[in-house]
């Protein structure tokens, strides 16, 4: 009986071999084949804060026509003798009403853009020249000048948006002004007073368009949405903590946009040994953000500002190949200030080890996942014990001069800290004294 129901609960023997299979030769697993579907519909992924702006303002043209109709502006057909020069701008008065308002909505805008530009560059633009500006003194060519990639792409940007703005939407408005015009009639045989302004909104329409098919979100926009949203938290109650996607994400733009990914792709296989590194180094500022603009609860001495990562990333000193030197350079700047970060690049470039930087510059390091990536050499994969640290392993502490090869760890060596021993005193309050702590952008 027992056999019988034995046989009753087993699987079946198949039919027979299966055909390509050796006898006693399994199945192979199924190979990865993922086709990324390409989606080419969603226009608008982007829309400036500009046209937030210029599209309600734009309705203004038919407040210009009521004026218009009011005092019958069409109707000055009369001589005005030595005046009879001003009688196209009376005549084109809707579109000069219109013409002024759009000019104005790109003044403002342009206005408070660069008063953002001047409060978040200001710092920035101090370490790299050594002068102590206030923001409000700080000049667009004080920018342009920069050797900082982050402020001067930004600059250029300014000044070739705010061209396109006035060009493709106030100076149409004028166009009455441009010899030939004048001669366009309507039906009557007078010149008509919408022509300018049919031009004007046609022209604005048309830049709209295309704005809106290939807009991409540039990094200083991506940068003040960040800092709105994730800085600008005092006065809540309950604060939305900074997380490694978004400084992440901010990272990729600034590669894009600042000619720092030397014509390489942007985006990493998620188990390369570059993509970990990342979510360890970006973990780590966005950890410090978080305690210095009170995001989280004070763990440490935290003082990492939004221009100290600026700096780090306009200043090309954050690369992809040298990962721990990286976590250096975020370490000293968030104790020691942005004077010290300047004396370790000196060094570095004039040969000394990362070692040797450390003994002047002690600080408690998070390990990265590998030492070193070969620059422009295929993702190294890496595979991470998926089960718990031992209880030890978070609070162990080894010293930098062990030549300890992590990336042949291949347990979870991301909360490793390393122990360069504790700052001496005298150098933490020198560099207080050097560099104020600050909140605020």
């Amino acid at each position: 009986m027992a056999l019988e129901t034995d046989n009753k609960n087993r699987t079946p023997d198949l039919a027979g071999p299966i055909e390509g299979l050796a006898a006693g030769q399994s199945m192979p697993a199924e190979k990865k084949n993922l086709d990324h579907t390409t989606i080419t519909s969603r226009f608008g992924q982007y829309q400036s804060g500009f046209w937030q702006l210029a599209i309600p303002m734009l309705s203004t043209r038919y407040l210009g026509r009521w004026v218009s109709n009011l005092l019958r502006f069409e109707d000055f057909s009369k001589d005005l003798g030595r005046l009879n020069f001003i009688k196209p701008l009376i005549k084109n008065f809707y579109g000069i009403i219109v013409g002024v308002v759009m000019a104005g909505v790109t003044g403002f805008y342009a206005k408070h853009t660069m008063n953002d530009m001047q409060r978040v560059f200001s710092e920035m633009l101090g370490w790299e020249n050594g002068y102590d500006k206030a923001p409000a003194n700080i000049s667009l060519r004080d920018m342009q000048e920069s050797k900082n990639a982050i402020i001067n792409t930004t600059a250029n940007n300014f000044v070739k948006y705010n061209i396109n703005r006035l060009a493709f939407t106030s100076l149409p408005f004028f166009n009455f002004l441009i010899p030939g015009v004048l001669e366009w009639k309507n039906g009557k045989g007078g010149m008509s007073i919408y022509n300018s302004v049919d031009l004007g909104t046609g022209v604005t329409g048309a830049y709209l368009v295309k704005d809106w098919l290939s807009r991409k979100e540039t990094f200083f926009e991506a940068l003040q949405k960040f800092i709105d949203l994730k800085l600008n938290q005092q006065k809540n109650r309950v604060k939305e903590p900074v997380t490694a996607d978004e400084l992440v994400k901010i990272y990729e733009i600034h590669l894009r946009d600042n000619g720092m990914s030397n014509g390489q792709p942007t985006y990493f296989d998620v188990n390369s040994a570059s993509a970990q590194n990342d979510k360890v180094l970006f973990g780590r500022m966005a950890e410090l953000m978080n305690q210095t603009y009170g995001n989280t609860p004070d763990k440490e001495q935290a003082n990492f500002t939004v221009p100290k990562l600026l700096y780090l990333l306009g200043m090309g000193l954050i690369k992809e190949e040298q990962p721990e030197q990286n976590l250096a350079y975020v370490e000293i700047a968030n104790r020691y200030g942005m004077n010290a970060v300047k004396q370790m690049t000196q060094a570095l470039a004039q040969g000394a080890k990362l070692e040797d930087v450390l003994q002047q510059f002690p600080v408690m390091m998070t390990s990265p996942v590998a030492k070193e990536v070969e620059k422009g050499s295929e993702p190294q994969n890496i595979r991470f014990n998926s089960g718990p640290p031992p209880s030890s392993q978070a609070d162990s502490t080894i010293n930098m001069q062990d030549k300890t090869d992590f990336a042949a760890q291949l347990g979870d060596t991301r909360n490793t800290r390393f122990n360069i021993g504790p700052p001496p005193a005298s150098k933490v309050e020198k560099a207080a004294q050097k560099e104020p702590y600050t909140r605020a952008v």
